[in-house]
């Protein structure tokens, strides 16, 4: 199990001093998928299940407090990709958020990350202010990537091969 990308869950303290916000490390993973049907628990030999097992002993699952961070999976899908519902009940029994951006397709090679939703929230934070939505990931053209050669661009960061920020996840602490 090796999940297309991994970064931190944010956690936010508030007092009379500015804002100290900590980092758990390697508490969110990252996962395209470009699949036609659904992507559930038992997609590719239990892909998913062995994640959110990893996601479940991650440094912000033992996070605490009002403030604390969430452990997440983000999920970047295409359009005729869906993520079963059994993945977000059986995340949310741990206690970790479940995100989903799907990717549009705006012609002439123009793809756009759309701004993630979050399929357990409410399971999760219950009774807490849900996180706020953040905007759009950026727009990317197909084509410009593939002939863009090594012009000092980052190294891709997915499986897939393309360059660029799949966006983020949002805050994953309630409000």
């Amino acid at each position: 199990m090796i999940p297309d990308g991994v970064t931190g869950a944010v956690e936010g303290f508030h007092g009379s001093l500015p804002p100290v916000i900590s980092t758990h490390p390697e508490s969110t993973f990252v996962e395209v998928k470009a699949v036609k049907g659904v992507v559930n628990l038992e997609y590719a030999q239990y892909q998913i299940l062995g994640m959110l097992d990893a996601l479940s002993k991650s440094p912000a699952a033992f996070s605490t407090g009002p403030d604390r961070a969430y452990p997440s999976l983000y999920f970047v899908v295409c359009g005729d990709t869906t993520i079963g519902t059994d993945i977000g009940d059986v995340a949310a029994s741990r206690n970790i958020l479940v995100w989903v951006s799907p990717v549009r397709d705006h012609g002439a090679g123009e793809l756009q990350v759309s701004r993630p939703w979050c399929m357990n929230c409410g399971a999760v934070l219950q009774g807490k202010q849900l996180p706020a939505p953040t905007l759009d990931g950026p727009s990317f053209h197909v084509q410009k990537l593939r002939a863009s050669g090594d012009r000092g661009l980052d190294k891709p960061i997915l499986d897939d091969g393309l360059v660029g920020h799949p966006g983020t996840p949002g805050n994953t602490r309630p409000h």
